[in-house]
């Protein structure tokens, strides 16, 4: 079970990892994790996600030589029912000719992508979001373009050769900076081939592309964007709407001197909003914000065995004082028991646990007190419970 960073790149230290994101470099690892990284999406786990409703609203992407495939190629009329339905036949035989499918935000379709995904997050104060790469031929589904996120790469099934150009602006966003071409002849900095298990961290901004050497190639790009500076001046701008000065419209109409007058009483607003920037606050609003991912636990959540997994699906990590009743993620407000508050700080702290172990390391509470607090947890989307005895 990948609990933690340091499970995941495991048996690289996490270290190794920390330092690529601390200086902005890219990072090549060979893991443990291949049976781990393929538990993730199996192939037929995999197949059953691709669905028409899934094509038509941009979730599953089909792209050909850079450009995506329009849903209708991909579908045919029931001579049954009318009704149109995805063709496989004509999917198999266009992946057979180059096609790439791509699974948008695959964490909100997949529980363990889930788990993983909120793990990341509380680990990095940084929102991570997930796609799926599939390709079977040598034929890229993008040219090679760079990110305005960190990216992370787990290659999950078979093996895929990269290309990394470095970076021709730092810090880029889209919509911002200019896209820097590549030249057909341009020599890449670096480049490796990526085995199953394997994981490749791209800073932001490092011009990249990849492509199937042979055979077939599903990979995990998990985008990691943390907070930046012009998020800090969004929140100054919300909380300036919390002062009367702010809030009031600004007419023309009284004159330059009652302007003169109120921009000076804006500088001055301003700049000792400015001068209380505390960053650990801001990056608490920013936990605060990013609700749970919602784990569904029918049929799961009683009776529980000992060998159960259980993940938390909060994406921050929260205070959980011995008085706390109830904890706010989003939008969304839990009540808590002590013992459930009791067991979900021991979840946040570990990342992971099976039952027998909470039952083990929390001798204070009867087992069958962290059983129905796990369940109870369960059935609010809390945690996810993963059954891997069956």
């Amino acid at each position: 079970m990948i609990t933690d960073l340091q499970s995941l790149i495991a048996p690289n230290p996490l270290s190794s990892l920390a330092d690529a994101i601390a200086e902005e470099h890219r990072l090549h690892l060979h893991s443990a994790r291949q049976a781990d990284f393929a538990s993730l999406l199996p192939w037929p786990a995999f197949n059953a996600l691709i669905t028409l409703e899934r094509l038509q609203n941009g979730q599953v992407r089909t792209i050909r030589n850079g450009h995506d495939m329009p849903p209708a190629m991909l579908t045919t009329r029931s001579s049954s029912s009318g009704v149109q339905e995805l063709a496989p036949d004509t999917l198999q035989s266009l992946a057979d000719k180059g096609l790439s499918l791509v699974i948008n935000d695959i964490e909100r379709l997949v529980p363990g992508i889930s788990a993983l995904a909120a793990m990341i997050e509380r680990h990095l104060r940084a929102r991570a979001s997930v796609n799926a790469y599939v390709s079977f031929r040598r034929d890229s589904a993008f040219g090679a373009h760079w990110d305005d996120h960190d990216v992370m790469v787990l290659q999950v099934h078979g093996r895929k050769r990269w290309f990394c150009y470095g970076q021709r602006d730092r810090y880029p966003i889209r919509g911002v900076t200019a896209f820097a071409k590549i030249g057909a002849s341009e020599q890449p900095e670096w480049s490796a081939m990526l085995e199953p298990g394997d994981i490749l961290y791209i800073p932001r901004g490092d011009i990249h592309r990849a492509q199937v050497e042979e055979g077939h190639s599903l990979h995990l790009t998990i985008g990691i964007a943390y907070p930046r500076g012009g998020d800090v001046v969004q929140w100054i701008g919300r909380r300036c709407l919390e002062e009367e000065l702010f809030r009031r419209d600004i007419s023309a109409l009284p004159g330059r001197e009652a302007l003169a007058t109120r921009q000076n009483d804006l500088r001055a607003a301003l700049h000792r909003l400015v001068d209380t920037i505390d960053l650990d606050d801001f990056l608490a609003m920013a936990d605060r914000q990013r609700e749970s991912l919602k784990a569904l636990n029918l049929g799961l959540s009683d009776p529980l065995h000992t060998d159960i997994e259980i993940r938390p699906m909060l994406r921050r990590r929260l205070p959980l004082a011995e008085d706390t009743t109830q904890i706010r993620h989003g939008t969304a407000t839990t009540p808590l028991t002590p013992v459930e508050r009791a067991v979900l700080a021991m979840l946040l702290d570990r990342d992971a646990s099976t039952l027998g172990a909470l039952v083990a390391d929390l001798p204070h509470l009867s087992e069958r007190e962290v059983r129905e607090a796990v369940s109870s947890l369960a059935r609010a989307s809390i945690v996810l419970l993963s059954d891997t005895s069956t």
